[in-house]
């Protein structure tokens, strides 16, 4: 699947991606809603209180889908945008 980012770059994405971009609104919403030593719990994560919760959930998305640092920000911040 085919997105274009913010930067005007069009990239091809596995679907997981795709679905990332097109549930982001809903996505942040749960990060900003649910507890968040609820999520970190879940993550089995330790994050500082002043941690951007987003980031984190992000460098994590990064890093389970072998992704170079930034490209799941790059794909979420363009579904906050789309629509």
């Amino acid at each position: 699947m085919s997105l274009r980012l913010l930067n005007g770059k069009t990239i091809k994405v596995p679907k997981i991606l795709y679905n990332l971009y097109i549930n982001a609104k809903a996505i942040k919403k749960i990060l900003t809603d649910v507890n968040r030593d609820e999520l970190t719990s879940a993550w089995c994560v330790k994050v500082s209180k002043s941690a951007d919760i987003e980031e984190v959930w992000l460098g994590l998305v990064d890093k389970q889908g072998n992704l170079n640092k930034g490209e799941a920000s790059l794909i979420y911040a363009a579904g906050l945008r789309a629509r």
